[in-house]
């Protein structure tokens, strides 16, 4: 008898030590300010009132769990098109053992159709269907946006940007049937704004500007600076093919835009994996946790290089059960 359902709780991708106090002055750079270019002087403000971890994660988290919770209609019916997807005939997965769920508290996750040992393979995404900064100058992929970015196009965001381009582009034209239910998985740029430090409130977001690690206005100009560069150069002078807005998710919804592109790369950020030398986009994967991020049975390995097919030959990035106790029902969340 297969063991009854166990649910993980989620735990944010992002995890954040900040100073208990914001400081006096901040470095904000100016438009022109990175790699070389000036750096503004920092300008002072008001010292913003000591608050602890705790006051920060509640202001910024506990919303996340409402929103996360929310199972509308249009995320239910994008998870069925997502696990018709997964179970075509078609469908490029491979080595599959789940399929996606709208859990509460996780939003969208990965659930085991199975009893899963130790060491099983539940998930596998060739290499040809994950994306890669490489693949936005391939011409089959984004024949548009191939021809028109230069070769030497090199932005201060690096292959996390090129990434979050190839995002916006598969919202826009997907290149099949999995991409195209996985993209409309995703939370909204909306729904980001409790979940993901590049889109929350600048009030937040300065809090975090007294981080000694991490800065954060860094990360926001320099996916500025590439949007607005994107807007000069590509987006603007063909919006037929890189339109502002779309209707994917149910209502108007930023894209090819400085909003729209802060989205995608909020999303690379969070999500994105490394695996064999290459950071990609891994449909389905992405929405499992991983690691020391899932408490107690069914707990996920960290993805890993593998190979899959009829011949075992296929490369591509696989999902591994990291404990014995995964059973059939077994939930697998990440968001």
């Amino acid at each position: 008898m297969a063991p009854p359902p166990v649910s993980l709780c989620s735990i944010p991708l992002w995890i954040l030590l900040i100073s208990s106090a914001a400081p006096a002055f901040a470095l904000r750079r100016s438009s022109s300010s990175a790699r070389g270019r000036s750096v503004a002087f920092a300008t002072p403000r008001r010292s913003a009132p000591a608050r602890r971890c705790s006051e920060l994660l509640a202001t910024v988290v506990e919303p996340e769990v409402g929103a996360r919770g929310a199972t509308s209609d249009r995320l239910a019916a994008a998870v069925d098109d997502l696990n018709s997807a997964i179970e075509s005939p078609s469908s490029p997965l491979r080595d599959v053992k789940v399929r996606a769920r709208v859990y509460p508290d996780l939003r969208v996750g990965l659930e085991a159709t199975r009893p899963l040992k130790y060491g099983d393979t539940f998930l596998s995404v060739p290499y040809a269907s994950t994306g890669t900064a490489r693949d936005v100058t391939d011409a089959a992929l984004a024949p548009v946006l191939a021809s028109a970015l230069p070769e030497d196009y090199d932005g201060w965001t690096g292959d996390a940007g090129l990434l979050a381009l190839l995002l916006l582009t598969e919202v826009h034209a997907p290149r099949d049937a999995l991409w195209a239910a996985w993209t409309r998985c995703l939370p909204t740029a909306d729904e980001c704004t409790t979940m993901l430090p590049l889109m929350w409130d600048e009030d937040v977001q300065e809090i975090l500007q007294g981080s000694s690690t991490r800065k954060i206005y860094r990360k926001l100009d320099d996916a500025d600076e590439d949007a607005a560069w994107l807007e000069e150069n590509i987006w603007s002078a063909n919006r037929e093919a890189f339109p502002e807005q779309t209707d994917a998710f149910g209502n108007t919804h930023p894209l090819f835009s400085t909003d729209g592109f802060r989205w995608a790369l909020a999303l690379v950020n969070s999500r994105a994996l490394f695996i064999d030398g290459a950071l990609r986009l891994v449909p389905v994967a992405d929405c499992a946790n991983h690691a020391d991020y899932a408490l107690g049975g069914g707990a996920t390995a960290e993805p890993k290089a593998g190979f899959t097919g009829r011949f075992g030959t296929t490369g591509s990035a696989q999902l591994v059960a990291g404990d014995a106790s995964a059973g059939r029902g077994e939930a697998y969340g990440k968001g």
